[in-house]
């Protein structure tokens, strides 16, 4: 309880001192795999690693091809996060395609402050799920480490997310450990994908796999409106899918 209350006390204070920070931005990030990717689990069987281990080297080849982009509008609080399309190369769309949604990237995330929510605009094989989640997606806990990106001043927060619900029951109980280096300077709320929530926009974030890095920052005139359409729960869009496809 004490924990949340501190957390509650420094996003008020980080947030009144970043007003000034209130026009739009548009953000560039680029993920990256960290190496604990590579490593294949012992559990694995000898026959499969080989062919684990060569897929995720293609997916480390490639993943440096995505370009992402938060788009902020500060006077609806409304943020908007996507890939940044572009013409895939060598005949692998397909791969591609894969890849995308491998790495959660392939369907846009709005975040809206004034609801205290992510939605997540997702087509999953013809059909149009609009997934509302609590913003912040993760628990946090703020540390006072420190360090310079993009030249700002930014602060490490980390957590740890396990899944109980997952549409797959082997990803339930994994477990994510994260963290995310947020900048106070900049509009409290935002960040890629699901890291946000923290009193600062979030400049690097992941998981032990996976990191987000911003490449650029700009300020610019946007425009996020977030989609006038009925929402569901994650939990309730894992059911529907179980009962469609899984027969559960």
């Amino acid at each position: 309880m004490l924990q949340k209350i501190s957390f509650c006390v420094f996003f008020i204070f980080f947030s009144l001192t970043n007003k000034s920070f209130s026009q739009d931005l548009i953000v560039e990030y680029q993920k990256s795999n960290l190496p604990a990717f590579l490593k294949i689990h012992d559990s694995i069987s000898p026959n499969k690693k080989g062919q684990y281990l060569n897929l995720r080297k293609r997916i480390s080849r490639n993943i440096g091809k995505f370009k992402y982009k938060l788009e902020i509008d500060s006077d609806n609080q409304t943020s908007h996060f996507s890939v940044i399309e572009k013409m895939s190369v060598n005949n692998q769309e397909r791969f591609d395609n894969q890849l995308k949604g491998f790495l959660y990237g392939r369907f846009p995330h709005f975040t809206s402050l004034k609801k205290d929510s992510i939605f997540n605009d997702v087509n999953y094989r013809g059909q149009n799920y609009f997934i509302r989640l609590a913003n912040p997606y993760y628990n946090w806990e703020l540390k006072n480490e420190t360090k310079i990106i993009n030249g700002f001043k930014c602060y490490l927060a980390t957590g740890e997310f396990i899944e109980k619900d997952a549409l797959f029951a082997f990803n339930n109980n994994k477990k994510e450990v994260l963290h995310a280096w947020y900048a106070p300077e900049l509009p409290s709320g935002y960040g890629p994908s699901r890291f946000t929530g923290l009193p600062g926009m979030v400049l690097q974030a992941g998981n032990q796999y996976f990191e987000y890095s911003v490449t650029k920052i700009k300020e610019s005139d946007v425009n996020v409106q977030l989609p006038s359409k009925p929402s569901i729960t994650e939990k309730q869009k894992n059911s529907l899918l179980k009962k469609r496809y899984l027969g559960q």
